[in-house]
């Protein structure tokens, strides 16, 4: 069995080496088992590597943590986790806030929320947001703005408002990484991330697991 290196927040640099990198939820929580989160996580995973950030020979995404397989190229792998990991927490911590809102006025029986659903899709697409005097009172969070809180859109909401939500972090801060010492040791993790779902019992079939990437 491989040995991974804890990070401990250290600097890693490793040029023209391959790394594989583990990094889990904070407190395990399982948040990729959402499709939409799951999906946040892809996107970014791809834009990094198109942008040039890496080299990627295989990865895995499962409910709480990541495994990634890189050949490192224009940022070394602290720079790499730390864009990756910062840009989904901003985003999956957006979903989270918009779901609190809209829950919390819906815990209060106000039946004009699901205009606020409205305006979120409609922000999406540029459309202006309807007019609705909804009530935001987030989390026992002083956040209340009646009248015209509830005519903005979320992001002009946020923007103009601020939201005082306490939300736990979405990653640990560390990670832990594997420098390749082998083709031996690169197959022997390559096989790892492949099969890592089954491993876990999430699928019977590898096929059956959409969030594998590489070449297999």
């Amino acid at each position: 069995m491989f040995k991974l290196h804890k990070n401990k927040l250290k600097r890693i640099y490793a040029e023209d080496e391959y790394c594989f990198v583990t990094v889990k939820t904070f407190g395990n929580q399982r948040i990729f088992k959402d499709k939409g989160k799951a999906e946040i996580f892809m996107g970014a995973l791809r834009f990094l590597e198109k942008r040039g950030d890496f080299v990627l020979a295989a990865g895995v995404l499962l409910f709480d943590h990541f495994h990634l397989l890189l050949l490192p190229e224009k940022k070394n792998i602290s720079q790499i986790m730390h864009d990756l990991k910062s840009y989904t927490a901003q985003k999956i911590n957006e979903i989270k806030r918009r779901q609190i809102i809209l829950n919390s006025n819906r815990r209060r029986g106000l039946e004009a929320s699901p205009m606020v659903d409205d305006n979120l899709n409609n922000n999406r697409r540029g459309i202006p947001a309807s007019p609705s005097p909804v009530l935001f009172d987030v989390n026992k969070n002083i956040c209340r703005h009646k009248g015209e809180a509830g005519s903005l859109a979320y992001g002009d909401w946020v923007k103009k408002y601020g939201l005082n939500i306490n939300l736990p972090p979405v990653w640990q801060k560390s990670f832990y990484y594997h420098i390749i010492a082998s083709d031996c040791d690169f197959d022997n993790h390559f096989d790892y991330i492949l099969y890592n779902p089954l491993k876990h019992g999430y699928i019977a079939e590898l096929e059956d697991w959409p969030y594998l990437f590489g070449d297999f």
